[in-house]
């Protein structure tokens, strides 16, 4: 019953909102980033190299993606992910150097 507790604060506290919510088990008495193998202490907050927002919490590692995907854009455009800064760059597909816009 514990855990499903936990699970249900973890949602409320990091909202999905079209994000990924990953939980890794914390050892040593302090939290693990399995994606970089960093350790970090207790109440830390951090964001990792696949671009999402971690926290060390009392029992877990809480991440969750950083950025979201672009809805409602022209069909002449698409979605490119800039991992250097952790978005999503909406450009012309016949042209990168123009960008685009989205409509909601």
């Amino acid at each position: 019953m514990g855990l499903l507790i936990r699970m249900v604060w973890f949602v409320t506290v990091f909202p999905l909102l079209d994000s990924a919510l990953i939980i890794y088990s914390k050892s040593s008495g302090r939290c693990v980033d399995y994606t970089d193998r960093t350790m970090h202490d207790l109440g830390f907050k951090w964001r990792n190299s696949d671009c999402q927002i971690c926290q060390c919490l009392r029992t877990v590692v809480a991440c969750r993606n950083s950025y979201f995907m672009p809805e409602g854009y022209p069909d002449d455009c698409v979605a490119v992910f800039e991992r250097e800064n952790c978005r999503y760059r909406l450009q012309k597909k016949n042209n990168p150097m123009v960008e685009c816009q989205t409509w909601s």
